[in-house]
């Protein structure tokens, strides 16, 4: 029940501080939608199931809302990517292995199967706010300041179900942007999460705690809410913004994301990622 309590004041402070949009009389205000795609490469050490370095070569697809005035901004960006994405070991790129088993006429026999890559699913959601800071009207370049609310998920099947994360988390994020003409910008931004809900599975045939059956004890025991300390992640993005029409602009865009969770023998994961987005302005 704390536990509840906890994430419900995270939900309502996130609601609060991306509740504040700007009106609808703010100067030059537009409203954007995106589709955006790229190329993403995961590294991941996960010691709850492997001492081996797994990577992913995932190919994320997604859309996005984002409403922009002269001083602030806001928006939402939902990427998912069904089973879209390769993991495989670093070291070793295909393992043959033998186990035995028992045949339709009881007997037991000696299977081989092959073990090369395996299905991995991530979603990223992402709600953020942003207002202008230090503005000067005849800059051309702008700083904004604001945050995000953020859920992570990742999760592969080879064939069971692991390297299991799922993270919600609210993020401070500070953006920094340089107008290039008229039609044109170059950006970069970076966050990092201040406290949140971390959910991982505790990988044990019979997870029950006393308290709850299997199923709710799965996500009890694997749950923890976290502060700095207890959790790391930066995530940090390059790009290049420029118009293609009256309606539609182009942006091409480098993210780079690290995160660090030691408990539960610990994850930590690293990812590269490219990514091109066509947006189309709606008003």
């Amino acid at each position: 029940m704390k536990r509840i309590s906890v994430l419900f004041f995270i939900l309502i402070i996130g609601l609060s501080v991306f509740a504040q949009m700007p009106d609808s009389s703010a100067n030059n205000r537009k409203a954007i939608f995106k589709l955006f795609t790229g190329y993403s490469n995961l590294r991941m050490l996960d010691f709850q199931v492997s001492p081996l370095l797994y990577r992913a070569d995932i190919v994320p697809i997604g859309i996005g809302y984002q409403a922009l005035s002269d001083n602030c901004f806001w928006g939402v960006d939902a990427e998912l990517i069904p089973f879209a994405g390769l993991l495989r070991s670093v070291r070793h790129n295909q393992r043959d292995f033998t186990f035995t088993e028992i045949n339709e006429d009881g007997e037991t026999e000696d299977v081989t199967s092959t073990l090369k890559y395996s299905s991995i699913i991530q979603q990223n959601i992402n709600f953020w706010y942003q207002t202008r800071i230090l503005r000067a009207k005849t800059s051309k370049n702008k700083f904004y300041l604001g945050g995000e609310f953020r859920h992570y998920f990742n999760l592969s099947f080879t064939p069971s179900a692991i390297f299991f994360m799922n993270e919600l988390s609210l993020n401070p994020s500070i953006t920094f942007l340089r107008e290039i003409g008229e039609n044109s910008s170059i950006y970069s931004g970076f966050s990092f999460p201040l406290t949140g809900l971390i959910v991982r599975f505790p990988y044990a045939n019979d997870p029950a705690d006393g308290e709850h059956g299997n199923f709710a004890a799965t996500y009890a025991m694997g749950s923890n809410f976290f502060t700095p300390l207890s959790f790391q992640r930066i995530n940090f993005a390059f790009g290049y913004k420029t118009r293609l029409s009256q309606k539609w602009d182009i942006d091409f865009a480098y993210k780079f994301s690290w995160f660090n969770y030691p408990e539960n023998r610990g994850i930590t994961a690293y990812e590269n990622k490219i990514s091109i987005s066509f947006n189309r302005k709606l008003k």
